[in-house]
């Protein structure tokens, strides 16, 4: 097993004071490559794209790639390590990255990196690569009754009831469930054909309902960056959503 230490800021899309944090950071070479740097095609200018699968196709088919000499590494390790050392740049990745590249690696380049053959003890370490590929994501039916959970008695105490649960385990797969009250409905959907949980409302505030569902919140889902980390920060992020819609129905 081999490691690179960054030791100078690595080169690319995010600002300077994101990759500054991963100084120091020991990281582990992805398994199957060689622990000597190679010439990678790297994608340019996708982390300043939102989430989402059009985005990944966007970025994977049509954006600009440039060559880099670098190491490849286990990018959830890296972010797993980077953490340890700065939270907020390591949130910073596992939205921009995990939301946007459809491969769990990451290439640093050569000329910021020191290559490793044990981890320092001191040392801001990610996790061995095979530990990370054993690492299952947390299912998407997890995921959406944490959401659930955090959802329902935000909506008990503004008087939305749920009135309909739907879930059909076949691949892909789709679960729902709805919140409802007199003047309007909410939703909660896992969408298995798009890899998605959806938040979304029958109607906006002060306007009639016509039938349609207007989409609130989405949240991307990939396996692989599932953790339970992720999966609280989705249920928090549309948690608040939750909140702002139904302050806009009873504004203070």
């Amino acid at each position: 097993m081999h490691w690179i230490r960054i030791i100078a800021v690595p080169p690319g899309d995010p600002p300077e004071h994101i990759r500054s944090a991963w100084v120091g950071v020991v990281i582990p070479i992805a398994e199957g490559w060689p622990c000597s740097p190679q010439r990678h095609r790297v994608l340019v200018g996708s982390l300043n794209q939102p989430r989402g699968a059009f985005w990944r196709w966007w970025a994977t088919h049509v954006k600009r790639r440039e060559e880099m000499f670098g190491y490849m590494v286990d990018g959830i390790s890296a972010i797993d390590a980077l953490r340890e050392q700065d939270p907020i740049a390591a949130h910073w990745w596992e939205e921009r990255w995990l939301g946007v590249w459809p491969m769990p690696n990451m290439v640093f380049a050569a000329e910021a990196c020191e290559i490793l053959h044990e981890v320092p003890t001191d040392a801001h370490a990610g996790q061995d690569p095979t530990a990370a590929e054993q690492r299952k994501g947390i299912p998407p039916h997890t995921v959406f009754m944490d959401i659930e959970r955090a959802l329902e008695p935000i909506l008990n105490n503004a008087g939305l009831q749920r009135i309909e649960h739907v879930h059909d385990p076949e691949s892909p797969g789709r679960e729902s469930v709805t919140y409802g009250a007199e003047a309007f409905r909410l939703r909660l959907l896992w969408d298995g054909m798009d890899q998605c949980f959806v938040l979304d409302a029958d109607r906006w505030a002060n306007e009639p309902a016509n039938g349609t569902w207007v989409e609130l919140a989405r949240e991307s889902y990939l396996n692989w960056m599932a953790s339970p980390y992720w999966a609280k920060e989705v249920s928090e992020r549309i948690r608040l959503v939750v909140e702002q819609f139904l302050a806009s129905w009873n504004p203070t």
